[in-house]
């Protein structure tokens, strides 16, 4: 006779017998498989931002010394045009800033003009830059390029603290330049060429063998 219960459903049959219960093609994933990858993330995550942020740091600063390049290219057009000699430091006694001076020479373009490592919404944003004031005397231009002793040393333009004004007094250059890129900070020399520099004490009216604030210094 047969038996039905025996036999078993339709659906027994098909899977052999088998009473595994397979999960649906449409569930999802429980709570403990996406805390895994949740901790697989993170865990990824923290190994590549630290890499990401020195790229980033890597990366301003490479473009830092690009735009101190363009303006010292722009400073030595000006020169070429004006006697030899640099632009005021500031607006001061009706004079043009240096900034308004070269502008002309970078293509009208400002984004030279200040460190790609500070926020473009900082007030102080076209600060990061700054003249070194020692080139001039009360307001006057200073003395044709061609007549410093050691152009290659003499400081013109540099990475600098937001807020702080040029150099007008005896200090040390750690009181107005700002080591923004990893420690160091960008330079661009009386020759044109630029150089990176770490934190380290340099008084900013004398000479220290490798930088010249004030070249009345330099017999």
């Amino acid at each position: 006779m047969y038996n039905r219960r025996s036999a078993g459903s339709p659906r027994d049959r098909k899977s052999g017998g088998s009473s595994r219960v397979h999960r649906p093609l449409n569930a999802g994933f429980t709570l403990i498989e996406l805390l895994v990858v949740i901790a697989i993330i993170a865990i990824l995550a923290g190994m590549l931002l630290p890499a990401l942020s020195r790229a980033r740091t890597k990366a301003r600063a490479i473009s830092c010394v690009n735009n101190l390049r363009q303006v010292g290219v722009a400073l030595e057009m000006y020169t070429g045009d004006n006697r030899d000699l640099l632009p005021h430091e500031d607006d001061n006694y009706g004079q043009v800033s240096w900034q308004e001076a070269i502008l002309k020479y970078t293509g009208e373009n400002r984004d030279v003009l200040a460190c790609p490592a500070v926020n473009p919404n900082h007030p102080g944003y076209f600060e990061s830059y700054r003249f070194n004031s020692q080139l001039e005397r009360e307001g006057e231009q200073y003395q044709p390029m061609s007549e410093l002793k050691a152009p290659v040393r003499t400081v013109v333009v540099f990475d600098a603290k937001t807020g702080t004004g040029a150099i007008k007094m005896k200090g040390k250059w750690e009181d107005v330049t700002k080591s923004r890129h990893g420690g160091r900070a960008n330079f661009l020399f009386a020759d044109w060429h630029v150089e990176t520099f770490t934190g380290r004490l340099v008084d900013a009216w004398g000479d220290n063998g490798e930088l010249i604030w004030d070249p009345r210094t330099q017999r």
